[in-house]
């Protein structure tokens, strides 16, 4: 078992599974008890709703999700999950039915209209999906702020990131903010960093 990168230990089978999260997390976890909670009200509905791509189609799918509720969403790779998930954030436009999220119809909809109403996309492929290579924590963090101009405040951005890190259990920090602008590269293309005198 491996934690940031040293070795905590090794099993043979059978596995004790205490013992498996003690090394992954460096401590006994509670799970605590069930909690049950009363339906709230409906925050996504999908109707008869058909997707397609370029190897699978989804055929009437029908889904209710209420305030409070977590969904877990199983199957093998490439059955059709991500475009489920696509199509619940805005990502992918049905071909018929209808998606609505906080009882208003959302249906053909961008990403940033699904945004403004409090869904947000994580994707499984954080790496490749979720981020800019070559950029920093900080300054991913400026792009998923809404900017006023194009001259970032490196002082204020170090400042955002710190304050969207800290209640995390990362281990990452944010850079020294500088005042000399910088630019990364990555894949060709070039982006630029400007610090505020």
């Amino acid at each position: 078992m491996l934690r940031q990168g040293t070795l905590t230990g090794m099993v043979e089978p059978p596995y004790s599974t205490d013992a498996l999260v003690s090394m992954m997390f460096g401590k006994a976890v509670s799970f605590g008890g069930r909690i049950s909670a009363r339906q709230g009200a409906t925050e996504l509905k999908l109707a008869n709703v058909s997707l397609e791509d370029a190897r699978l189609q989804i055929r009437n799918t029908t889904l209710e999700v209420h305030a409070g509720e977590v969904i877990g969403l199983a199957g093998m790779e490439g059955s059709g999950q991500t475009l489920f998930l696509e199509c619940c954030a805005g990502l992918a436009r049905p071909v018929d039915g209808r998606v609505g999220v906080h009882e208003t119809d959302m249906t053909g909809a961008s990403y940033h209209s699904f945004k403004r109403h409090g869904v947000a996309y994580l994707p499984a492929a954080r790496l490749e999906q979720g981020l800019i290579p070559g950029l920093t924590l900080t300054e991913h963090f400026v792009l998923a702020e809404e900017t006023r101009g194009i001259v970032i405040d490196r002082e204020k951005a170090v400042e955002l990131a710190q304050q969207r890190i800290q209640p995390t259990t990362s281990k990452a920090r944010p850079p020294a903010p500088s005042r000399r602008s910088r630019a990364a590269t990555s894949k060709g293309h070039c982006w630029r960093c400007c610090a505020r005198r």
